[in-house]
C-alpha cells in the first residue's frame, strides 16, 4: 500500500520511504495497517482494541493505543496539530487522511496476545494474497459493461468543455457555432437544461470564451476570456445572464498548454485554483486565486523544464486540489497537493498516477471520495465523465463513469 513517499508491505511487515527501510515495531505498524485499509473513515478507538488488544491481554488500552500513534507520526515525520497523513477524531478515534494506492483487507491484521501470535505468519500471508484474489475476483464480477453514451447536445459546429451546475440540472459549455471554423474561430458560453431545451447564450464577445466553471452555490460561472496570443482573463459572469466582471489576467498560451486551460472553485465560493506563471520561460503553475479582490498566491512550483501543472480540481472539503503534472506534451502523472486551513500548500504534492500515459481532467464524484480522470497515450485517450475531442469538431455525450482513483 503506498501514500505519498511511504509504502507499507503487509505480508513483510515493513515500512518503507523512497525504498529505505524504516523502523517501526510490530504494534505500530498493526495500527498503521488498520488505517490504511479504511482510508478517509475514522476507526474508533473501539474497533482498534477489538482488533489489536482482546480481552485476554494484561496492557492498558489507551496508553498502549496513544504509543503506537505517537511512534507512527514520528516514522512519518507527522504532526498531531496539522497532520498529513493521521488525523485525530476527537472522543472518537483516527482517521488515515492521505490518499492511499493498493488494498489491505481489515482481517489481515491479527490481534495479538500477551504469549502467542494468534495467527501464524504464514497464515496471515495465506489469508492477503487469497483476500486479494477474491476482491479482483469480485470486483470485475460486478464490472458493468460500458454504457452507450447519450447525447447533450447535437448542434453544428463545436461544443467543448462542458460543466455541470451544482443541482446537476444544467451544463454549461463552449460552443463554436461554425461548422468549418477557421483557425482563429469564436467560442462563446452557453448554458442548457438537461431536459433538452435550447441553449441559451451566456457571452457575446469576439474573442474565444473557454473553461466555464459553476461557482459552488450556482449563482456565477466562472470562465477564461483570450486577451492575447499568450494571455487570458479570468472573468465572472451571473449565471443567469448580466455584467461580466474582469477578475485577473494569466500568462496562458493555448498553443504551448498541453490541456486545455481549467478553473476550480474552492467549496466557499471566495477562491478559485487557476492555471498560471510567475515570469514568462517558466512552468505553467497552480495558483489561488481570490474572487474577491482578484489577487493570486502561488500553490504549486513545478521544476524548470517541463510544461508544468494543469487541469486543477479542487476537493470537497477545500483541503486538496488534484491536478496533472506534464513532463511533456504526452505524458502526465495525477498528483495531490494538501492545503492547510488558510489554504497555504503542507508540503510538496504527492504523486498518485505512475503511468506514464496522459492523464488529465480529473473531476471529483458526488461523493467526494473518488476522481474521474482521462488516461491514455498520445493518439488515442479515454475519457471518463465526458468525451470531447477539444477544439476540433464534437459534441458533447454523458457517460458512465470508467476510469477512477482513490481520492
Amino acid at each position: 500500500m503506498r501514500f505519498g513517499v511511504f509504502e507499507v508491505d503487509i505480508s513483510a511487515g515493513e515500512l518503507r520511504k523512497q525504498g529505505r527501510l524504516i523502523k517501526l515495531q510490530e504494534q505500530p505498524l498493526q495500527v498503521l495497517e488498520l488505517l490504511l485499509s479504511r482510508p478517509g473513515e475514522v476507526v474508533t478507538r473501539e474497533e482498534m482494541q477489538q482488533a489489536l488488544w482482546p480481552a485476554d491481554t494484561f496492557v492498558e488500552f489507551d496508553q498502549g493505543l496513544n504509543t503506537a500513534i505517537k511512534k507512527i507520526r514520528t516514522a512519518l515525520g507527522d504532526s498531531a496539530e496539522n497532520p498529513r497523513f493521521i488525523e485525530t477524531i476527537p472522543r472518537k478515534g483516527y482517521r488515515f487522511i492521505a490518499p492511499v494506492q493498493g488494498y489491505a483487507a481489515p482481517s489481515v491484521v491479527a490481534p495479538r496476545t500477551g504469549r502467542r501470535r494468534l495467527w501464524p505468519t504464514a497464515t496471515v500471508s495465506a489469508i492477503v494474497v487469497i483476500g486479494g484474489c477474491v476482491l479482483w475476483f469480485r470486483m470485475n464480477q460486478r464490472r458493468e459493461p460500458a454504457p452507450v453514451p447519450v447525447p447533450l447536445t447535437s448542434y453544428p459546429g463545436s461544443e467543448v468543455l462542458p460543466s455541470f451546475s451544482p443541482d446537476g440540472n444544467q451544463v454549461a459549455f463552449a460552443w463554436n457555432t461554425a461548422e468549418n471554423p477557421p483557425i482563429h474561430s469564436n467560442f462563446d458560453i452557453y448554458l442548457k437544461l438537461i431536459d433538452g431545451s435550447e441553449a441559451v447564450r451566456l457571452t457575446h464577445d469576439p474573442a474565444d470564451d473557454l473553461s466555464p466553471a459553476w461557482s459552488p452555490d450556482g449563482r456565477y460561472i466562472a470562465f477564461l476570456r483570450t486577451l492575447s496570443a499568450d494571455r487570458m482573463g479570468v472573468f465572472l459572469i451571473p449565471a443567469i445572464g448580466g455584467r461580466e466582471r474582469k477578475l485577473a489576467a494569466v500568462d496562458l498560451n493555448l498553443e504551448e498548454s498541453v490541456a486545455f486551460p481549467g478553473l476550480s472553485w474552492f467549496p466557499d465560493g471566495k477562491s478559485l485554483a487557476v492555471m498560471d506563471k510567475a515570469s514568462p520561460g517558466e512552468p505553467t503553475a497552480l495558483f489561488l486565486l481570490s474572487a474577491e479582490s482578484g489577487d493570486k498566491r502561488r500553490l504549486t512550483s513545478p521544476p524548470l523544464g517541463i510544461p508544468g501543472d494543469e487541469t486543477p480540481s479542487v476537493s470537497r472539503d477545500g483541503r486538496a486540489v488534484f491536478f496533472t503534472r506534464f513532463t511533456s506534451e504526452n505524458i502526465g502523472e495525477l498528483y495531490v497537493l494538501q492545503l492547510s486551513e488558510d489554504l497555504t500548500p503542507k508540503g510538496e504534492p504527492d504523486r498518485l498516477t505512475f503511468d506514464n500515459r496522459f492523464s488529465a481532467y480529473p473531476v471529483w464524484t458526488p461523493d467526494g471520495r473518488e476522481i474521474v480522470f482521462t488516461s491514455g497515450g498520445p493518439t488515442h485517450r479515454a475519457f471518463g465523465a465526458f468525451n470531447f475531442p477539444g477544439l476540433g469538431h464534437g459534441s458533447l455525450n454523458r457517460s458512465a463513469w470508467r476510469s477512477r482513483a482513490k481520492a
